[in-house]
């Protein structure tokens, strides 16, 4: 017999699971987006089964797809995790037109439902139905109302950035950097980054020099042309350009610069390739070159200054963003200072934000905009340093919200009510599309490997999936990371209108106290949101 469920946003439906959070009903505001779950299951094989939704308004309909991994949680993990050891977990959303499918006894088999922002204000009820064509009245239909009240979250004044990896994306696509089909490519991926609420994109000056091997290197993605002549170095920016202006059409509004310098300790420099005045190329720059070497240090008193003139001439000189290197430690501070001071000698006033969590970086007063790892941001609160939050690989301690595959939706919806109690200026995660093992040491397919090839956390490395062509599929996760982007939003509007003090008020009422001192309920998330939504929808009525 067939059955059919509509189930909360917030439950993570495992393959034999029963319903934990069952849900027929919601609230939201008619400028917010609001998602939700149906269910399919069965107690017999079922060879066809077909589901269709009546609605009245626009919705989306997406079927989760299971995917596997082995590397799914750290020996040192908490205990806020579903299941540990579970391997297998919806993740992928796949687009459904109501084609048909088969159902095996007992495994659920899950859809994601949307509905946009711009839905109109009142009552709205979806009716959905799973039925057998081989098997007349073997049917089911559910029922899900949806309130919708007046009101429009705030813009975001976050910046937000995962890093988009070009060379995945060609990889992926099976294209070359920078062919026409790329450029479609890396349209797609981008748009999908700023629907779910990302403003900033990493650009490619150089190929970045991140989770490469020593003596390796990955796909050669530079977009800025370097011409040797008799005078020295001249630059073309054309590709970079025309990734700019994507970004740009796509609705991105900051910018981040691949780094400069290599990963942990920016002892080396990026692969660079040079065009010689014959024509030919060769790399001039890379893991055989010393970062503070004289004739890298002369390439950046050429290329920096004509790199600031660019940008200004674009109009994003305000919004762009350097890197030095990723993950510096403490015992690398004396060489980054060294080579922070070299870059800002000939960048005229660009400022550097990097990934580092040492505070005596910050005492230093470096760099620009730290970007500081989960769980480190307690002496730049304290200090009232302005930094961003990001995701760092392996947090899976301390109730640290993260986009793992075994963690609850609610650790890492959570993430939007954090980045508001912290103060914290945005949030950085460093793979939006990386489909590497570790170090870059081979190409691996995202349906078959979650974790990296066995090498991260499985959902750490990416939170979106190639369609097979040149566009992109998004994930569960990266669907709930949109919601929490959401919730920040919505929070935002709530400050504005009543206070920073009753906003705070409010969530710790609701048990949301700090990033790792929160409450593992959804109920209490439910009525948090709930009195969010009724308070914003009463106060626009009384204008």
């Amino acid at each position: 017999m067939i059955k059919v469920q509509t189930v909360s946003a917030l439950e993570k439906m495992l393959p034999r699971a029963d319903v934990r959070l069952p849900e027929t009903g919601g609230v939201c505001l008619s400028g917010a987006m609001y998602a939700f779950q149906v269910v399919v299951r069965t107690d017999r094989p079922v060879r066809r089964c077909r589901l269709t939704v009546e609605s009245p308004v626009p919705v989306s309909l997406t079927a989760e797809l299971y995917t596997t991994s082995f590397f799914t949680d750290n020996a040192w993990h908490d205990d806020y995790v579903i299941g540990a050891g579970q391997s297998v977990f919806p993740d992928a959303l796949l687009p459904y037109a109501s084609e048909e499918f088969s159902l095996a006894a007992g495994v659920n088999h899950t859809f994601w439902v949307k509905i946009p922002a711009g839905t109109p204000v009142g009552s709205h009820e979806f009716v959905f139905r799973a039925e057998n064509p081989e098997k007349a009245g073997d049917t089911c239909e559910c029922r899900y109302a949806l309130t919708v009240l007046d009101g429009t979250p705030d813009e975001s004044d976050l910046i937000v950035t995962k890093w988009i990896h070009s060379d995945c994306i060609a990889e992926a696509c099976g294209i070359a950097p920078f062919d026409e089909a790329f450029y479609t490519a890396f349209g797609n991926y981008v748009r999908a980054a700023a629907e779910s609420g990302q403003t900033m994109a990493y650009i490619p000056m150089f190929t970045p020099p991140l989770d490469t091997a020593v003596g390796t290197e990955r796909l050669t993605v530079q977009s800025v042309g370097v011409i040797e002549t008799k005078d020295g170095y001249c630059f073309d920016f054309t590709r970079f350009d025309r990734l700019i202006d994507i970004c740009r059409a796509a609705g991105i509004r900051y910018f981040e610069l691949s780094h400069l310098f290599t990963q942990w300790g920016a002892e080396k420099c990026p692969k660079i390739m040079v065009t010689r005045p014959d024509g030919s190329e060769y790399r001039r720059f890379g893991w055989d070159t010393p970062s503070d070497g004289d004739d890298y240090t002369a390439f950046l008193a050429a290329f920096l200054p004509a790199l600031v003139e660019h940008v200004k001439a674009l109009g994003i000189f305000d919004v762009t963003y350097l890197h030095l290197s990723d993950e510096p430690s403490g015992s690398h501070l004396d060489r980054y200072i060294c080579l922070y001071e070299t870059v800002k000698r000939y960048a005229d006033g660009l400022p550097v934000m990097d990934a580092l969590s040492d505070f005596a970086f910050a005492e230093r007063g470096v760099p620009d905009l730290p970007v500081v790892d989960v769980g480190h941001e307690v002496p730049f609160v304290e200090h009232q340093v302005p930094f961003l939050l990001y995701y760092a690989c392996n947090n899976d301690r301390d109730n640290q919200p993260n986009i793992f595959m075994s963690f609850p939706h609610l650790r890492v919806r959570v993430l939007g009510i954090m980045l508001y109690i912290t103060g914290a200026k945005g949030f950085l995660h460093w793979g939006f599309n990386f489909y590497h093992t570790a170090l870059s040491l081979r190409h691996i397919d995202p349906y078959r490997s979650c974790d990296g090839g066995e090498t991260f956390p499985a959902g750490d490395p990416f939170a979106v999936y190639p369609d097979g062509g040149l566009g992109v599929y998004s994930s569960v996760r990266q669907e709930i990371f949109t919601l929490a982007m959401q919730d920040y939003r919505l929070l935002l509007t709530a400050d504005r209108l009543f206070g920073r003090a009753w906003v705070l008020s409010l969530l710790h009422r609701h048990g949301f106290r700090s990033l790792t001192d929160y409450t593992h309920a959804e109920s209490d998330f439910d009525a948090l949101l709930l009195g969010l939504n009724t308070a914003i929808a009463e106060k626009k009525r009384e204008y």
